[in-house]
């Protein structure tokens, strides 16, 4: 009797000991990437999750099955099937052009799975859990549209676009807009206006009437540029561009995804002092993706992905994230997110 009046504290103490040293179950998410800097979006979100004074959302660490899956829709689509079906995450992260996204969808068809993507193409086919983080071409024409009404009495535009696929659906969209504008004029010469997507290091030449390939002659002094594509501010290439142009009288613009917002910029100098390079949109979109799902599943109070989208889809509860505040309409395309058209410095 003695020696279990003994054992027994012990046994309570090793017992409560083992109990308090549990630790909680993992919410484990998948992410399926094309690119390095999708997946470098997701190690910064998680670090930086973890050191939030709130902390892992339900106090349960979250875990990234990462997948990386060549460009073909078909690969990325075969990708998506089997995270699906092998891990079954709560919610995923990926797809970041057209083609990848209609693959998701394509993937996801039978899964219950919440799905933000970073695309900024049109969908042509839906899935119910799949959210777009970035304006679809129509937002971002209607945006494009709205500035060049304020640039009265400039008239005269002309379009250069690098055939990528996104910019494609874009300016395709864009151009109708302007033959179908009464006031407005599309033309290959003496523009006013310049919309431009692809490297934009080749204004020089195009300006300059350098490029042999080039359907535009050199416009005149204040010609106006909207270029699509994101920029390097702090770069020597870009310092030195823009000061060309400036001496030239032209003025330029961008349609801009991010705000330059002080979070972005204290992020993207951690991302240039370990990579050697700013982070395009893809990275901040990704980012906040990460940041989407677990404040989701805060809200939800569980990982369940219908009460997940239950809370993705009210209006009136906008998510902070890098990106700024975010909602998504009824249809999971965004509401609200801080695109603007800005004069760069």
């Amino acid at each position: 009797m003695r020696f279990i009046r003994c054992i027994f504290p012990l046994l309570l103490i090793l017992a409560t000991g083992c109990r308090g040293g549990t630790k909680p179950e993992a919410i484990v998410l998948a992410q399926i990437y094309t690119a390095p800097e999708e997946l470098r979006a997701v190690e910064f979100a998680l670090q930086d999750l973890e050191k939030k004074e709130k902390g892992w959302p339900l106090g349960r660490p979250i875990k990234v099955v990462e997948i990386e899956a060549r460009s073909e829709p078909s690969d990325f689509e075969a990708q998506t099937i089997r995270v699906a079906q092998l891990n079954k995450p709560p919610a995923m992260i990926g797809a970041s052009v057209e083609s990848e996204v209609q693959s998701m969808i394509r993937g996801l068809s039978s899964e219950p799975i919440i799905a933000l993507s970073p695309t900024r193409a049109e969908r042509t086919v839906t899935q119910p859990n799949v959210f777009h983080l970035s304006p679809s071409p129509k937002q971002s024409v209607d945006l494009i549209m709205e500035w060049i009404g304020k640039q009265s009495p400039r008239k005269k535009i002309a379009l250069r676009d690098n055939k990528s696929e996104d910019p494609q659906i874009l300016f395709g969209d864009l151009r109708q807009r302007i033959t179908d504008h009464s006031e407005l004029k599309l033309v290959n010469q003496d523009f006013e206006i310049l919309i431009l997507s692809g490297d934009l290091f080749e204004v020089t030449g195009l300006l300059a009437g350098e490029d042999p390939n080039s359907r535009f002659k050199t416009p005149a002094k204040g010609l106006q540029i909207l270029y699509l594509g994101p920029i390097a501010l702090e770069s020597e290439n870009f310092k030195h561009l823009q000061t060309q142009l400036k001496k030239d009288g032209i003025s330029l613009h961008n349609l801009n995804f991010e705000s330059y917002r002080a979070d972005q910029k204290a992020l993207a100098k951690r991302y240039q002092d370990k990579f050697g390079t700013e982070p395009g949109t893809t990275f901040y979109e990704t980012y906040a993706a990460l940041e989407i799902i677990a404040e989701a599943i805060v809200r939800a109070n569980q990982s369940s992905a219908a009460r997940m989208r239950e809370e993705l889809l009210k209006k009136e509860k906008p998510f902070e994230t890098i990106l700024g505040p975010v909602s998504f309409e009824a249809d999971q395309s965004i509401r609200y997110r801080n695109v603007q058209i800005v004069p760069l410095p």
